[in-house]
């Protein structure tokens, strides 16, 4: 019999159960019975579909392109690439042109300000990454450039699971002002920004994880800085104490008293 394993209720906590009784129901009553949005295992799964080696020959040759031939097999790019190497495939190497250098450093800092590069790169024909590890090399690059929404005054409004959270600090009366729209970064070389901050001046952060954002058990993909252990050791570093909170546990019946006791054992 074969062994599922994903975080099931627990996820809050990073438990994962493993069972095997269920196995001979539907998937789909068993994500009912432990209450878990199918869309996010629908979008977990997304990356790791199988195609046989025939499927990717015809996808690569129709569109010519490694990436466009993963949208259209929906899969990994890097996978599609490594599957074609091994099948003998030989890519142009295309050399990036004088013309296309001089294209790109007239062009770059003005579509980076303006949160532009994706139109950038298919006016060039390139990647969105690729164009950005040259303008690195050409010394095209700020890390500390003003990010493009919020000059433009177009801040991310809250998540869902965040707006929950708002709300019970308002029916509660516990005053945390929403930063996640990037109105506060906290660090130096590297810098997080937190979703909330205790709006009385105590250095106490809350962030709230989607789970696929933030669980390498629902996104392998995922780098080391947006998971809970690298993130809880940055803000302990900057003498912040942080609070997180998983967004499926906003979605508990419970969810109120979870949020209460989670704040009162922060001493908020």
């Amino acid at each position: 019999m074969t062994t599922i394993e994903f975080q099931i209720k627990g996820i809050w906590h990073g438990d994962i159960m493993v069972f095997k009784s269920l196995l001979p129901h539907p998937l789909t009553f068993i994500y009912s019975q432990f209450n878990i949005n199918i869309g996010d295992i629908m979008v977990a799964g997304r990356g790791h579909k199988k195609a046989s080696d025939e499927e990717i020959l015809k996808a690569y040759q129709e569109t010519n392109n490694i990436w466009k031939a993963a949208e259209k097999l929906e899969m990994c790019g890097q996978n599609v690439w490594k599957r074609l190497k091994r099948l003998g495939v030989e890519f142009d190497q295309r050399i990036f042109s004088l013309k296309e250098k001089d294209c790109l450093q007239k062009h770059y800092k003005k579509y980076a300000l303006e949160g532009r590069l994706d139109d950038l790169a298919k006016l060039m024909g390139r990647t969105k990454q690729f164009l950005a590890r040259q303008a690195g090399k050409l010394g095209l690059t700020d890390q500390h450039r003003v990010k493009p929404w919020l000059l433009k005054g177009r801040l991310r409004e809250p998540t869902k699971p965040e707006r929950i959270f708002q709300q019970i600090c308002k029916r509660n009366n516990i005053d945390f002002y929403y930063v996640g729209d990037g109105q506060l970064w906290i660090g130096k070389k590297k810098k997080l920004n937190p979703d909330f901050i205790e709006a009385n001046g105590k250095k106490i952060c809350v962030e709230i994880m989607g789970a696929y954002w933030h669980s390498r058990l629902l996104n392998r993909n995922l780098r080391e800085d947006a998971l809970l252990p690298f993130r809880e050791k940055h803000y302990k570093k900057y003498k912040w104490q942080s609070i997180f909170i998983w967004d499926t546990d906003l979605l508990r019946e419970d969810a109120e008293q979870f949020v209460l006791n989670m704040l009162k054992k922060a001493q908020v």
